[in-house]
């Protein structure tokens, strides 16, 4: 909680929390079921308002956030091409596959590898374009969908994680400077390589194994 006259760090979690969220929680039917309910809640607000359950207060209270979550979670679904846990191809694959009329009697009733573009018959061990928006559907009949899709997440939580964490150290920076508190300028700022807060990001980010013993 910002003190007077220090920044408030609310403009940026406000987007960042929602963001995240979205990430951990991305499937557009959720989403848009969660935007609706919020959008629900801001159309009727000044009847609601007057609702004393406490229970609904604290879901009313944060109506924009949840509104703002709603956003969110359905953008980072349509990334990930999920429908209320069901896989959907909103964009096309950039994988070219083999025609059913094609396929082996001895195979499968469908096609499960794709084909190079000029139908040579061998494996796509890379698709012939990047789909321009998301994550390829082809991915939702890979045995190793799970893995993929929770290593991406992954990645975009810590990087989420990281921008919070340098936007609140150059906030505090500021703040140190806005009220004069120059030793905690040189000491706390991590453009100083002496500084204890610089060796512990250092050695969380750059060198784990550094960072578990810090």
């Amino acid at each position: 909680m910002a003190r007077y006259q220090e920044i408030n760090p609310g403009v940026m979690t406000i987007v960042t929390f929602p963001y995240l969220f979205g990430i951990m929680y991305g499937d557009i039917g959720h989403g848009l079921l969660l935007t609706t309910f919020a959008a629900l809640l801001i159309l009727g607000e000044r009847s609601l308002s007057k609702v004393s359950n406490e229970i609904f207060q604290l879901m009313f209270g944060g109506r924009y956030l949840i509104f703002l979550m709603g956003l969110f979670a359905t953008y980072i679904g349509c990334l990930y091409n999920d429908f209320f846990g069901f896989s959907v191809d909103l964009v096309g694959s950039g994988y070219t596959w083999q025609k059913l009329s094609n396929v082996s009697h001895h195979e499968k009733e469908f096609p499960m590898y794709p084909v190079i573009p000029d139908f040579r018959g061998s494996g796509a061990v890379k698709p012939a374009k990047s789909v321009w928006f998301g994550i390829d559907p082809a991915w939702a009949e890979c045995d190793n969908k799970l893995t993929y899709i929770n290593s991406i997440k992954m990645k975009c939580a810590v990087v989420i994680g990281v921008v919070q964490m340098v936007l609140g150290i150059l906030f505090s920076l500021a703040n140190h400077i806005h009220f004069g508190n120059w030793l905690h300028v040189v000491w706390l700022h991590p453009g100083n390589h002496l500084s204890p807060l610089y060796i512990r990001i250092h050695g969380f980010f750059d060198h784990p194994q550094m960072g578990e013993v810090i």
